[in-house]
């Protein structure tokens, strides 16, 4: 889940993003409940008792994480960041 794109014009302020610029991206990663499964062809249905323990065992449940992505507008990666939050 993408929460913010943002463009980045380079060293000189509102200059054509295809010359000097590109994106910056923010997006995070995690899993935010182990009740539901939202899958795609059949919406909601509700985890197995086997399903959802796994679910509470995996690290990534409730532990949520950050990446930030500079992209160059031609597609190129510039710099990546990733930042790991626990509640």
């Amino acid at each position: 889940m993408c929460t913010g794109v943002q463009p980045w014009f380079g060293s000189t302020k509102w200059t054509m993003l295809s010359t000097t610029g590109g994106f910056v991206l923010t997006c995070m990663t995690g899993i935010a409940q182990c009740e539901d499964s939202v899958d795609y062809n059949v919406v909601f249905s509700q985890l197995t008792t086997t399903e959802r323990a796994n679910c509470l065992k995996d690290p990534r449940y409730l532990t949520w994480r950050m990446m930030t992505v500079k992209v160059q507008y031609t597609g190129t990666i510039d710099w990546y960041r990733t930042d790991s939050h626990w509640d």
